[in-house]
């Protein structure tokens, strides 16, 4: 799981790799995950949703990868051109989870958590 978000974070500093997020994907043509909504929309949908996964279902040891996580979310969203009603709404219950009082306590990463999904909704809008 490291590896894969540290190659998130690579290859979301490059606009190509950002852009190409933008094309269409079914769920219908992934193969079977347990916990992934039916939707119709982009890889970058696919992205928001697996990360929000990962943040609100992930294990202990994962949480020291979840500001690097909202960093690549936050690298993405300027090149996303339009987010599902699906990736919205899960984006949204994010912010209600980070922006809980006693989860912004826990450390000062959280608020940069927080900061960063702010970031993401100000370049989606």
């Amino acid at each position: 799981m490291h590896l894969i978000i540290l190659i998130l974070h690579f290859m979301s500093g490059y606009r190509s790799f950002c852009v190409q997020l933008n094309r269409s994907v079914s769920s219908s043509e992934l193969p079977p995950m347990p916990g992934l909504p039916p939707f119709e929309g982009s890889h970058a949908d696919l992205l928001y949703l697996t990360a929000h996964k990962v943040i609100v279902n992930g294990s202990s040891h994962h949480r020291r990868m979840h500001s690097l996580l909202m960093l690549v979310l936050s690298n993405v969203s300027c090149f996303v051109k339009r987010l599902h009603m699906v990736t919205s709404t899960k984006v949204a219950s994010l912010l209600a989870i980070l922006g809980d009082p006693e989860e912004m306590l826990r450390g000062p990463d959280r608020i940069d958590q927080l900061t960063r999904l702010l970031q993401v909704f100000r370049n989606v809008l």
